[in-house]
């Protein structure tokens, strides 16, 4: 018995084709990029991107020479070769970039499945040669797919009319790669010791990566006298849905984990600090120094003077 293209063939003669029984796998994505928004490649070029924002678009910028300087707020973060710095949706930030040799891509573009990488905006990542290579595709696809628009002196495209050229599969290209990047990446930060995390627990390694995200922005952030609003208005997350994982991961409140941190700074200040009790307070963010001294019992059990008084006897 032969199998054969069209059917199977025994002693000469055809039997009638019969359909096999297959099983369709679904492949499982993590995200998929829907839609580009802009793309900007910017060569040698001083200019500043004044303070924007993105409702429901994230935005990379990835810095292949020279650097470049992202601010929010008062924060000002600079990106360096090899490096690109993811924006999310709703975050209000300029772009500055005044380095004469910098070679900058710039992508918004719209995905389906961001909830596994929210906890990643506003991270910088590192990238390897395989990265590079990527993002190398990503520019050469660009400049042969689309018309750039002739009113700016960089590569600029908004309305992706496509160029005479418009090399077949371009644009899927470039969403490939973009996918590939963005993966690996995650799969960078969500390492457990040296292993890839298992794909049924990726989205726990996500949600701890953005508890350690937590704990990191309040022990950084200890004198601010931050609220749990602040830290979910800065991680973008409801307070509901914070509190609620953030307890249930560590064990405490949001609220109690602020408090232990503020503490904690505020016994190095007042052992390490020639500063008084009273300019203590004031850069812990306390209107006084009374108020200060009772939050300071309350937490500790002992006043600020008692606490170092004990210290230094020992």
């Amino acid at each position: 018995m032969v199998i054969k293209a069209g059917g199977i063939q025994k002693n000469g003669n055809r039997i009638p084709d019969k359909e096999l029984a297959h099983t369709k796998h679904a492949l499982r994505k993590v995200f998929t990029i829907t839609n580009l928004v802009s793309i900007d490649y910017i060569e040698g070029i001083h200019m500043t991107v004044d303070p924007h924002f993105h409702n429901d678009v994230w935005e990379l910028a990835y810095v292949g020479a020279g650097k470049a300087s992202v601010r929010k707020g008062d924060k000002l973060v600079e990106v360096m070769p090899s490096q690109f710095v993811l924006i999310g949706p709703g975050i209000i930030h300029e772009l500055l970039l005044n380095n004469p040799n910098s070679r900058v891509f710039i992508i918004c573009f719209t995905i389906n499945g961001d909830d596994n990488i929210f906890p990643f905006a506003d991270e910088i990542f590192t990238i390897d040669n395989f990265q590079k290579n990527l993002f190398s595709r990503m520019i050469s696809e660009t400049c042969s797919a689309y018309e750039t628009d002739p009113r700016f002196d960089r590569i600029k495209i908004m309305d992706f009319k496509p160029s005479k050229k418009d090399p077949f599969g371009a644009e899927q290209i470039l969403s490939c790669c973009l996918e590939m990047i963005l993966l690996y990446s995650l799969r960078s930060l969500t390492m457990q010791g040296e292993e890839v995390v298992r794909g049924e627990g990726f989205s726990q390694a996500v949600r701890d990566y953005l508890v350690q995200s937590v704990i990191g922005y309040i022990e950084e952030n200890a004198g601010a006298r931050l609220t749990v609003n602040d830290i979910a208005a800065h991680f973008n997350y409801s307070r509901t849905y914070l509190s609620t994982l953030f307890c249930d991961t560590t064990g405490k409140t949001l609220k109690q984990t602020i408090t232990d941190a503020t503490l904690r700074k505020a016994k190095k200040e007042l052992l390490e600090s020639s500063d008084t009790i009273g300019d203590i307070a004031v850069s812990l963010g306390f209107d006084s120094a009374q108020y200060f001294s009772h939050w300071f019992r309350k937490n500790s059990g002992m006043t600020p003077s008692a606490f170092y008084q004990s210290e230094k006897l020992f």
